[in-house]
């Protein structure tokens, strides 16, 4: 009993450059990931302040509480801060919006990507 075996071959043609959806797509996330990489870093710059007790009279400190005071007030009072002197503290509604505008802005990242996927 002979049995035959019809192999298909399917010759699969990738586009190798992106369609402008994509590339919309792309620079959508890019800018979602600088955006949060500016935030992070302003706000890692309040936490170090907090931390060791800047002087907040000083104009670089002032600036950089003034700029990130609206981004952690939703976070404040949650667990509060732990302070070992009355100027220095450990801020975790900081540490808490650094991690809650990480996950929005990969959320973002993530629904742009799927939005802008094109299917064959």
């Amino acid at each position: 009993m002979a049995h035959t075996h019809n192999l298909h071959r399917e010759t699969v043609l990738v586009d190798s450059e992106p369609n402008a959806l994509q590339w919309l797509g792309i620079t959508l996330q890019r800018v979602v990931y600088f955006v949060l990489d500016v935030l992070l870093v302003v706000l890692a710059t309040r936490f170090i302040l907090r931390l060791f007790g800047a002087n907040p009279a000083n104009d670089f400190v002032e600036l950089v509480y003034s700029l990130t005071t609206p981004l952690v007030v939703p976070f404040s009072g949650i667990f509060g801060s732990v302070s070992s002197a009355a100027v220095s503290a450990f801020e975790i509604s900081t540490l808490i919006s650094m991690i809650v505008y990480t996950l929005i802005a990969y959320a973002i990242a993530r629904l742009v990507g799927i939005m802008t996927v094109t299917r064959a």
